[in-house]
């Protein structure tokens, strides 16, 4: 699955694309769950989102481009944003829970309670963390792949794989 854009400004080498909020339009069954987390919104909810990628294809300020994340980058980034929070949440509770009441005298409730949530903020943190790490790295940027025809909603296509 590819997204399309319409080009804003070009760098030479990279170019800034608008694409829809959530990397799909109304009609898409998966409703933005698609993975594209990478896309970084600018404004508010039902503004054009921006998307830097890469521009092997020499495409200029408005013309339509197809857009394509690197194989596995939506499955591992989902992964990760789901799946460390969970992490954090679950494993605050089992610790907090196992040494909340030795070694603090807490409530046994209580201290699960605030070791899931000590734990989902660490795993936040971490995330956060994770994501300014990733954000200078080229190979997870998406990239252009080809000019297509302009569309009556470009910036709302979505192109599926053949």
């Amino acid at each position: 699955m590819n997204l399309v854009g319409v080009v804003l400004d070009s760098d030479g080498d990279s170019v800034r694309v608008a694409v829809s909020p959530g990397g799909g339009c109304g009609s898409c069954s998966e409703k933005g769950a698609c993975g594209l987390v990478l896309i970084q919104p600018v404004g508010g909810a039902g503004i054009t989102d921006v998307v830097e990628a890469d521009n092997p294809v020499g495409a200029r300020p408005g013309d339509s481009v197809e857009l394509e994340l690197p194989a596995g980058t939506e499955l591992g980034v989902s992964a990760l944003v789901w799946g460390l929070p969970i992490l954090g949440l679950v494993g605050g509770a089992v610790v907090a829970g196992a040494l909340g009441h030795a070694a603090l005298g807490l409530d046994q409730d209580l201290a699960v309670l605030c070791g899931a949530l000590l734990g989902l903020v660490l795993a936040y943190g971490l995330l956060r963390l994770v994501d300014r790490r990733a954000a200078g790295h080229r190979r997870l940027r998406p990239r252009a792949i080809r000019l297509v025809q302009a569309q009556a909603c470009a910036t709302h296509a979505r192109v599926d794989d053949d």
